[in-house]
């Protein structure tokens, strides 16, 4: 049974809960410090984590939360839940840090690195904007402009990423 404001106390017993959102805070600050202090050491480090985050074949993170939020037991499908599409909500730290790395042409932020994200960005989006999990929360009368207007903001912020949800007719029409 979902009960809204309660959460799986299985959660505690996941070791990395809170890493992504770590890993986001860690990016922007380490932007931040680059721009303030100009030591390459700053920007090799975010290229570093969304090598591993993204785009290493042995670590990156697969581009959908099929699983975010798992009900389990019996009567369950073992899936994700709606609400598990939240779990990302840092994406726009990454993304506004991503667009400060570029327009400063950072050192260690390579068009390699660059191209990775995007490409998994693109298939994040993807996933979206067309999979049932994500769906259900855009429909949720609680957070209905939360999903569209993150995939909106984040597509519209990284060229050659056309945004699903302008072409399915959303209300973000370009």
């Amino acid at each position: 049974m979902q009960r809204d404001g309660e959460f799986n106390p299985d959660v505690r017993t996941v070791n990395n809960t809170g890493a992504f959102d770590a890993m986001a805070d860690a990016i922007l600050y380490n932007t931040l410090a680059w721009v303030i202090n100009g030591s390459s050491h700053y920007p090799t480090n975010v290229a570093s984590w969304v090598n591993t985050w993204f785009l290493a074949n042995d670590t990156y993170m697969n581009p959908n939360l099929n699983y975010a939020q798992i009900q389990r037991g019996p009567g369950t499908s073992n899936t994700g839940t709606h609400t598990g599409v939240l779990d990302l909500k840092c994406m726009v730290k990454i993304v506004n840090a991503i667009l400060v790395l570029r327009a400063g042409n950072a050192p260690g932020w390579t068009s390699t690195i660059d191209s990775g994200l995007v490409a998994w960005t693109k298939l994040y989006i993807g996933w979206l904007t067309t999979n049932s999990i994500a769906l259900a929360e855009a429909a949720a009368t609680k957070y209905v402009t939360l999903v569209p207007y993150s995939c909106f903001w984040v597509a519209s912020r990284i060229p050659h990423i056309p945004c699903a949800y302008n072409l399915a007719g959303g209300p973000f029409r370009q």
